[in-house]
């Protein structure tokens, strides 16, 4: 038994009307015309669409209208249809592709929000960790001096106090200062402060002798 597709090309070849001809009458495009006759109505854009392209198509040829979807719904069962959609909404490198997109646009925000997470932790670490300080050497007192002399290391953003008197401390965090002693024992005391106030102390006691 011939099939509708199969009739309407026939019918429209024997009337010597091309598929363009066809899409500008009904203003259907040719690709759904080339599926209704070859019989591919599974790519259609939605059963409605069908029937209707279907009808319209047997009317401009003049088929009955009931006829022709007499005959398709006996060709195509819409219930187990597994698509509705045409080619180049089914197929599965457009279904994918987007879903590609999604995936590496979806990475870079990542990468964005942990990289300005970073960014932050390193900015604002001195807000809550206390400043590194280091004593490289406590210098012996110099012979009858009564002096002795710190060098050290912290933070160069640090501010370092020695006894509450400030130090001055060098791009590479490297302090060092001489202070007075007095004869018996005496306690330095040295202190290194952050933006954030976040400090860190030392204390040295020295015995000076003289």
């Amino acid at each position: 038994m011939i099939k509708l597709g199969q009739k309407l090309r026939d019918i429209r070849i024997q009337r010597g009307l091309t598929l363009d001809d066809v899409t500008r009458a009904l203003k259907i495009r040719p690709a759904f015309i080339s599926a209704i006759e070859r019989g591919e109505y599974h790519k259609l854009p939605a059963s409605a669409y069908a029937r209707g392209f279907i009808a319209n198509y047997a009317e401009y040829l003049g088929i009955s209208r009931r006829e022709a979807l007499a005959l398709y719904r006996r060709e195509f069962d819409e219930v187990k249809a597994y698509t509705v959609l045409p080619d180049r909404f089914a197929s599965p490198v457009d279904i994918v592709l987007p879903r590609l997109k999604i995936q590496h646009t979806t990475l870079i925000v990542i990468f964005i929000f942990f990289t300005f997470l970073a960014y932050l932790g390193y900015t604002y670490k001195d807000a809550f960790i206390n400043p590194p300080l280091y004593i490289d050497k406590l210098d012996a007192l110099s012979e009858n001096s009564g002096t002795v002399t710190i060098r050290g290391k912290s933070n160069p953003y640090a501010v370092v106090n020695i006894n509450k008197a400030p130090v001055y401390v060098d791009s590479d965090g490297a302090f060092s200062k001489t202070i007075s002693v007095f004869p018996g024992i005496n306690q330095i005391t040295i202190t290194a402060v952050n933006r954030f106030g976040k400090s860190t102390t030392i204390e040295k006691v020295v015995d000076s002798k003289n």
